[in-house]
């Protein structure tokens, strides 16, 4: 099956044309047939959806949000699902193809009718608030019990990950021009975007904090993903990773940049 660079991606994620979507998912994208018109799904996303159809084998999921959703969805779901996608930006929940109703709100306010959703998916999002707790507190309110929360962030401890929160954003904007060819990079609806990744979304600080929400968490991995870096610096990026992992003694996977995570509401719970 075709992988997509994460600048690949990325772009998908940030394009301003729905057309241009379509071309690139045609040349790019998956072989695979999807329910949704825009999913990328690679190895640990392909292990995800297999969880998450389990959990609901039996029925159950009529209702989902893609909270910040962007263009493409890492999860495929149903047409027999009500998928809501809630954004900021009214222009990025028009050119969406997947949601079949969009609320134009942001994740860290918008108030979320409580036990609305079967499924919450927040991707790649957490990362750019300055409030994360406030974003996951918001959405457990909006999860019924027994519904799923599924995040995926980047793994703060991994190289990728340390780099991007120590380093401005005007770095970020000039990397992505100057190394993936981004011409409208740091442009208006094009990454990339402010990144703030507070300790909060840490793995182990956000498995602690959801457990005060009587969030469970049913499902973890943190892996690697492609970076798209043109050949010189990928070659720098894997011996630099390779020899942290070695003078570590294999304690820190310094290439580990992404994470995943579902938690289960408590039945009991009400996420307020």
């Amino acid at each position: 099956m075709p992988k997509l660079s994460a600048n690949m991606t990325n772009f998908i994620a940030s394009a301003s044309s729905v057309p241009v979507l379509r071309g690139l998912w045609r040349e790019y994208g998956s072989s695979m047939t999807y329910a949704r018109p825009i999913v990328y799904q690679d190895e640990p996303l392909r292990a995800l959806q297999g969880f998450v159809d389990d959990y609901f084998r039996g029925g159950g999921l009529r209702s989902a949000l893609d909270a910040g959703c962007g263009y493409t969805l890492p999860l495929d779901f149903s047409r027999d699902v009500h998928l809501v996608g809630l954004d900021a930006s009214p222009e990025a929940l028009a050119k969406n193809e997947n949601i079949d109703q969009g609320i134009v709100g942001d994740i860290e306010t918008y108030p979320l009718e409580a036990d609305a959703y079967d499924l919450i998916l927040c991707w790649t999002v957490l990362e750019h608030l300055t409030r994360p707790g406030g974003a996951i507190a918001n959405m457990a309110h909006g999860l019924r019990p027994g519904g799923l929360l599924v995040i995926g962030i980047p793994n703060i401890w991994s190289l990728k990950g340390l780099l991007t929160k120590f380093t401005p954003h005007r770095f970020h904007v000039w990397v992505y021009r100057r190394f993936l060819g981004w011409e409208n990079a740091g442009k208006p609806g094009f990454g990339p975007y402010p990144t703030y990744l507070r300790r909060e979304i840490a793995s182990d600080r956000l498995e602690r904090f959801s457990r005060t929400l009587e969030l469970e968490r049913v499902y973890a991995k943190t892996y690697e993903i492609e970076l798209g870096l043109p050949k010189p610096v990928a070659v720098v990026w894997t011996i630099a990773t390779t020899l942290l992992r070695i003078v570590t003694l294999g304690r820190w996977n310094a290439a580990a940049s992404d994470h995943v995570a579902v938690f289960k509401k408590s039945s009991a719970g009400s996420g307020a």
